[in-house]
Order: structure tokens, then sequence, then C-alpha cells
């Protein structure tokens, strides 16, 4: 991990920056926060340890600065304009103080990225995250629906969870929009690509981080043909980032409909695989083609259905007689089933347009199948849900 110092008079402005660097980079960063030159500076006078990272405000940064830091500093200023940088030494970089904290830590991480050859992460084998899979047989069967609601109901849960949409055409900015941040999953697929240095840190920082859900996620990519170039390494490679970075509890992953090689790679090394179902008669053929797929590519090792977690998806306000209960031996022994029933207030009108109600029947029917998915993550979950109602 790396030593940082927060040095900025502004006291409110400056410990509310600490309180979100240490909850959401806990895994890089050890801080320490000044808000008076004077305790600054007589800590640097003391000071034993090596100081990797200072971000400051300008009042904070004198000449000769750059000798006392062994690492990057940073500046936090209202003008970005360059006048007056030279004299503080060229390692400097000066980013714009008040914005958004996502984006002013992910400015600041960027430039740690370049900087900085390799940025130790805090890592624990016991502590990575597990990987829940949620995919369907059919298209419209609503795993993106069931996925968004699952993903906000273990966020409630106390759970830090990031949701991963890996369709060609990712419907996902339909539930969460954040229009500040710039990066998205094309930068992600750029990073995994060039095997970049401190690529953990890169594609960490190419996330966004939804205030209202408290759900991490990805914008999704500029064009949807760039899905086509994340090969079977490349997700194995992404996975192994965001499990072992130490920051989440859980990552759901929306592989979509159907099956193809990068979803196939994302299910096996899934901890729990999430299938959404209709129950209409063509869906239950498409059920039945999607099990014996499933047997097929994973060379009828029926220890795959041991993993899986049957949602059907009740779309209409009327059942056919046939439901998964009756279909699940396709599927083996299953860890669990759920059943979604009828949504009426699926959406609700804002102005001229119709926007996703998270607060609908839905998401009360998926609680329990949260408290399920993270009674089955083997230990994983590091929270406890035992008193949860």
């Amino acid at each position: 991990m790396l030593n940082m110092i927060l040095a900025e008079s502004d006291e409110d402005y400056i410990f509310g920056i600490g309180r979100f660097i240490s909850v959401m980079c806990r895994s890089m960063f050890n801080v320490s926060i000044f808000t008076t030159v004077r305790s600054f500076n007589e800590h640097m006078a003391g000071c034993r340890e090596n100081t990797d990272v200072l971000i400051a405000g300008e009042e904070f940064v004198a000449d000769g600065i750059s000798d006392m830091i062994s690492g990057s500093v940073i500046i936090l200023t209202e003008d970005l304009r360059t006048t007056g940088q030279a004299k503080c030494g060229d390692r400097i970089r000066r980013v714009r103080k008040y914005q958004r904290a996502d984006c002013l830590v992910g400015e600041i991480i960027e430039i740690l990225s370049d900087e900085i050859d390799s940025i130790p992460l805090k890592r624990s084998v016991s502590q990575s995250a597990p990987v829940v899979a949620m995919c369907s047989p059919c298209g419209g069967s609503g795993t993106t629906l069931v996925s968004v609601n699952l993903a906000q109901c273990m966020a409630e849960l106390g759970m830090k969870v990031m949701y991963v949409n890996f369709e060609n055409l990712p419907s996902s900015r339909f539930f969460f929009r954040d229009d500040s941040n710039t990066r998205n999953f094309s930068n992600v697929i750029y990073s995994l690509k060039l095997a970049q240095k401190n690529m953990n840190l890169k594609i960490e920082n190419s996330g966004s981080f939804n205030n209202e859900f408290s759900i991490s996620y990805f914008k999704p990519q500029s064009c949807f043909l760039e899905m086509d170039e994340v090969e079977e390494s490349d997700c194995l490679k992404l996975f192994d980032c965001l499990r072992e970075n130490g920051k989440y509890d859980v990552i759901i992953v929306d592989i979509g409909s159907g099956l193809n090689r990068r979803g196939t790679a994302v299910m096996k090394i899934s901890d729990l695989i999430g299938v959404v179902m209709l129950n209409d008669a063509l869906a239950l053929h498409k059920n039945r083609t999607f099990a014996d797929q499933i047997r097929m590519i994973f060379d009828s090792d029926e220890r795959i259905f041991e993993k899986l977690m049957l949602f059907n998806n009740c779309r209409s306000e009327k059942r056919t007689t046939v439901g998964i209960k009756d279909e699940s031996p396709l599927f083996g022994k299953c860890a669990d089933e759920f059943e979604i029933p009828y949504v009426a207030d699926l959406y609700v009108r804002f102005g001229n347009e119709l926007v996703y109600n998270m607060n609908n029947a839905m998401k009360s029917s998926l609680a329990g199948a949260a408290k399920s998915f993270a009674e089955n993550l083997n230990g994983h979950a590091r929270v406890n849900i035992g008193n949860q109602g």
C-alpha cells in the first residue's frame, strides 16, 4: 500500500475526500490528513516514512517540496492554468479542486498509474470477491432487470457490489446515468489488450459509482463491436483484477441471453450462476436447448448445475400450467429456485419519459434471493446478514 498525505485548509472538504478514498480505495492507500500548514510542515520535518503521494492545496506546496516527497505531488487548484507550476518543479501535477469526489479521485489515480511503475494492492486470497453470473436461455427474459435489482438488494444488505454488463448492446445506461464520467468499458478493453503497467488500477479507474443505489459499475462501451474483441483470456484477466483488489464483496456479471465464448468463460469462473427464464411454451423449449448446450460445453459435468439458481420471471398475470419447478430436472440439482411475480409498476413517468422504478414488486421479491445468494457464497461475503429481515 502507498502512503498518501492530504493537505488542505478547507477542513470539511478534505475530510470528505479522505473518507471517500479510505472507503473506495481501501486496498491502495494509507491516508493521513492535515488542515494547517504548520501541522503539515511539522509532520514533514519529523517524518521517517516515505510519502508516496502528496495531494495538497497550493498554500501547502512551497519551493523545494519535491525534494521532501519521494513520490508524486498533485496540487488541488481552482485554476488549471499552468502559470506558476514551473517554480514547484516539473514533477508536480494539478487537478481541479471542486468536483465530484469520484471524478477527482479518478483523475488522481490516472496520474498515479502513469507515474508509478507498480502500485501495490493489499490483497488476501480469503477475501477474493465471488462472481455471480446472470444469464438467460432467451432474449427478453428480464436478465438485466433481475441483475440490477439483485445488485441493489445486495447493496442494501451492506455488501459492496460491482455490476458488470457483458452484453453487446448493454441496457445498463437505462438504470445508471453518469454524464460526468467520460471513462467507460472501452477503457477497460483497451487496458486488457495493452496489458499496461498498473492494469488493475486502470481498470478500477474506468468504473463509475452510483450514489443512489451504492453500486459500482462500468458505463457501456463506445461501440458495441468492441465487445467482440474481448477474448476468454481477457475475461480471466478482468475478473482476476476485480476479485482480488479487496474492494468488493460480490461481482454481478450480466451475461445476457444465449451462449457465446465470452459468456461461457465467465460461467466457468463464477461461484454462482443465475438463470432468468420465462414460462411460456417457446421459452420452455429454449430452456431445454440451453440445458443441453450447458452439458455439451461442460462435458456433461453435472456439477455445473449445482451453481445454478433459477429465476422464473412471470411476465404476465396469467401463468402457464408448466413452470420451472416442473422443468427443473433439466438442470439437475440446482442451488435454489425463485419465482418473480408480475410487476405492474415497473416504470414511472418522469417528465416526458418513462424511467425504471427501482422500488417495485420485483425488488421486493428479489430481497429473499439476494439474501440466499449471500448465504450461498461459501463464506466469501464479508458482511453479517444473519439479522437482516
